[in-house]
């Protein structure tokens, strides 16, 4: 007999939640938006909104004597109890969102009473990448998640493999981990732990350990949500997990896990520490380098969402603190990117960068550009319009949520103002700042943010023959 639980999940695929939060993201300009439709005026909520459509359209109103209004008077119920919905049918504590089928919350910034506008369970782009990855794997048996936030990736390792252990530190992601395992039809696979790391006691080693852990590099002196805190260099957490896979990972087993590395010159900072751990484990690791960043631009988002933890410390001075420590610890930029651990191997590391920059992750383009102002024409603003919308999709988390797709058109609105300001040689942040000074004057978040596109846009000019290196003549 079907319990209610395992009802509750069936009735939301029938009435196609998730698959609503898919078909509307495949919509927006970036493939990877956690809330697609964010940034309409409230009162407009779109996880509740996405919530009460699907369920409304798929069974008649709860005031009616038929199966169809039982079946959502129940649902109705148990999402008032899972704290979703509230009894009268407004929004709860809970967000819901859906990706690749499955639903996970968050809690929502204005119920939690806390004082931080920052949600406690982190659920970010990078979640559902994550996601992604998990499922592409062939992977099999008992799972641990280390971090499991809001348990979307624990819920889809209990559809493909065993039974899953999912630990966090925050109460919120413990909780929100219970309800989305509910909201899924997998909360007798689901078994979530409040517990740190360090203090957990494994009961036997699993076939599959995957994280996404906090990865933010956050400067000493600067308060910093736990669900991004990596420490100095961003890599505190995944270091521990790395030293304690050996205890929590069958020998022949598989650790998925993403990470976030700062760079310099082309080089993942992890790089090393990785490649010893393999060595000395006989793992063998498969990383892919999925974005980078400039350090300025992780500076810029470092320092906005550090801003409601850190009273009475604006945004220049929180800023200027970050941007300092990744220029004293020798970091030239930001990458994202998942690692695949495979045991029983030859302890070898193999790094694929996916970026698409033409000089590899790292790599800003060529210096200095000078352009040639009689190649661009009105009858090519279209075709290097499409071009530029294509590799847009592929810039990285942080200009979405730095700058976001209502951003994304204003380089080629100035595109005539970008190349006059290429009729001298410049490189992209010059020309940039010359172009957007107004915008660095009124938000400078989002003028680092521009920086990013306006280097996508110099890409395709490159590609056109409308800009070419600069060549300094020799004298």
């Amino acid at each position: 007999m079907t319990s209610s639980r395992t009802r509750l999940a069936r009735h939301l695929r029938v009435a196609g939640i998730a698959a609503r939060f898919d078909a509307d993201r495949r919509r927006e300009p970036f493939g990877y938006q956690v809330w697609p439709g964010e940034g309409v005026p409230a009162p407009y909520d779109v996880s509740h909104d996405a919530l009460v459509r699907g369920l409304t359209a798929a069974y008649p109103g709860p005031d009616g004597d038929g199966p169809g209004a039982a079946v959502l008077r129940e649902v109705l119920g148990e999402l008032c109890e899972l704290g979703v919905l509230r009894p009268d049918g407004t929004a709860g504590d809970w967000a819901v969102t859906g990706h690749r089928g499955l639903l996970a919350v968050q809690d929502r910034r204005d119920r939690t009473g806390r004082t931080t506008e920052q949600p406690a369970v982190y659920l970010g782009p990078d979640s559902l990448r994550f996601v992604d990855i998990l499922l592409a794997q062939d992977l099999h048996g008992t799972a641990l998640e280390v971090g499991c936030g809001s348990g979307l990736a624990s819920c889809a390792l209990a559809v493909r493999c065993g039974p899953v252990t999912a630990i966090d530190v925050v109460p919120e992601a413990v909780r929100a981990t219970g309800v989305s395992s509910r909201l899924n039809g997998v909360a007798d696979r689901v078994r979530p732990l409040r517990c740190a790391l360090e203090e957990f006691t494994p009961p036997g080693r699993y076939s599959v350990v995957a994280a996404n852990l906090p990865g933010v590099p956050v400067p000493p002196g600067i308060r910093y949500s736990p669900a991004g805190d990596g420490g100095p260099d961003g890599l505190r957490l995944i270091r521990r997990l790395v030293d304690r896979l050996p205890e929590l990972m069958e020998p022949d087993g598989t650790a998925v896990m993403r990470f976030q590395s700062l760079t310099r010159g082309g080089e993942l900072r992890f790089a090393k520490d990785l490649r010893r751990a393999c060595a000395a484990h006989g793992w063998d690791g498969l990383v892919l380098v999925e974005a980078w960043a400039p350090a300025s631009v992780r500076a810029a988002l470092t320092a906005t969402y550090a801003g409601p933890d850190n009273p009475g410390r604006g945004y220049p001075e929180l800023f200027a603190a970050a941007r300092g420590h990744l220029i004293e610890v020798g970091a030239d930029g930001f990458a994202s990117c998942s690692l695949v651990l495979r045991g029983a191997g030859r302890g070898h590391v193999v790094v694929r960068d996916l970026t698409g920059s033409p000089g590899g992750f790292g790599e800003a383009v060529a210096g200095r550009l000078v352009a040639d102002t009689a190649a661009v024409g009105r009858e090519h603003a279209a075709a290097l319009g499409a071009s530029y919308y294509a590799r847009a999709r592929a810039l990285p988390d942080e200009f979405w949520e730095l700058g976001g797709a209502g951003q994304l058109a204003e380089p080629l609105a100035r595109l005539d103002e970008l190349v006059t300001g290429w009729s001298r040689p410049q490189d992209v942040a010059e020309v940039t700042a010359e172009v957007f000074a107004a915008l660095a004057e009124k938000d400078h978040a989002r003028a680092e943010a521009m920086v990013l596109a306006v280097r996508v846009l110099a890409d395709v000019l490159l590609e056109a023959g409308i800009l070419t290196p600069y060549q300094k003549e020799e004298s």
